[in-house]
C-alpha cells in the first residue's frame, strides 16, 4: 500500500494517479472516488479530478461509506489483480462522520453530506467562516465516535489491501495552519491524524507531495537473503 498526502493543490491526486497507473502497467486500474456530489465546489472538484484522470485507464467506482464494499464491486478474482486508487480519507472520514448513524437527528441526506463536505474545504482552506461554523455546530459526534470511525476506515482500508494487487490511498495534509478552530471541526482534524497514522504505519511507502514534487516519508525495502 501507498500513501500519498499533501495540501490542498499541492499537486498529490495527479501523482497517486500516475503512481497507480504505472504500477497497473496496463491491467485492470480502478478509480475510487468518496467525495459525495453535493453543490457546486464539489461538482468543480469533481470536473477537475476527472479532466486530470482522463486517458489513463481508470474505470471509476463511487463509494462513500463503508469502503470495505470495494472488493465486491469490482469481483474478488479480478480486484486480486487490480491495482485500486482510492481518493480520499479526509472524505471519506466526513462520510462517516455526518451520516445517518452518526449526523444530528431531524437531518436530510443532502443536510449531511453538505455539512460534511463544508468541514473538509474548511479544513483544506485553514481558515472557518461564521457559516461554516454555524453548519459545523450542527453535527454533535463526540470525540469518542470519530475516533471509532477513523478506526473502522483503517480496518476497512486495510481489508481492501490484502485483497487487490496494489492500493494507492490518497489522504490530505491539514494540520499545520495553528489556527483555533470549533469544537467540530477539532473533532474531526484529530480524528482525520489518527487515520492517517494508521494509514501510514501499516502502508510500505508514504509520500508527502510539495509544490508537485514528491518528498518520500516512508519506505520499506525488500531486500533477498
Amino acid at each position: 500500500m501507498i500513501v500519498v498526502t499533501g495540501v490542498s493543490g499541492s499537486g498529490k491526486s495527479e501523482y497517486a494517479e500516475n503512481r497507480a497507473a504505472a504500477l497497473a502497467g496496463g491491467g485492470p486500474l480502478y478509480y475510487v472516488a468518496a467525495m459525495e456530489p453535493y453543490g457546486e465546489e464539489a461538482a468543480r472538484r469533481i470536473r477537475r479530478h476527472r479532466s486530470l484522470r482522463a486517458g489513463k485507464g481508470f474505470t471509476t467506482l463511487e463509494c462513500y461509506r463503508d469502503i470495505a464494499r470495494v472488493p465486491d464491486m469490482i469481483g474478488a478474482s479480478r480486484c486480486r489483480e487490480a491495482t485500486v486508487l482510492v481518493e480520499c480519507m479526509s472524505n471519506l472520514l466526513a462520510n462517516e462522520m455526518f451520516s445517518a448513524e452518526t449526523g444530528s437527528a431531524g437531518q436530510s441526506d443532502t443536510e449531511r453530506a453538505e455539512g460534511g463536505a463544508e468541514t473538509v474545504r474548511s479544513a483544506e482552506k485553514h481558515q472557518v467562516s461564521a457559516e461554516t461554523v454555524r453548519s459545523a455546530e450542527k453535527y454533535q459526534v463526540s470525540a469518542e465516535a470519530a475516533e471509532k470511525l477513523a478506526d473502522k476506515i483503517a480496518h476497512d482500508i486495510l481489508f481492501l489491501n490484502e485483497r487487490c494487487g496494489h492500493l494507492v490511498v490518497v489522504t490530505n495534509e491539514v494540520f499545520a495552519d495553528g489556527i483555533s478552530y470549533e469544537n467540530e471541526t477539532i473533532v474531526y482534524i484529530k480524528s482525520l491524524g489518527r487515520l492517517n497514522r494508521a494509514l501510514v504505519q501499516a502502508a510500505e511507502e508514504a509520500v508527502e507531495v510539495v509544490y508537485t514534487i514528491p518528498r518520500r516519508l516512508k519506505e520499506i525495502r525488500v531486500t533477498s537473503s
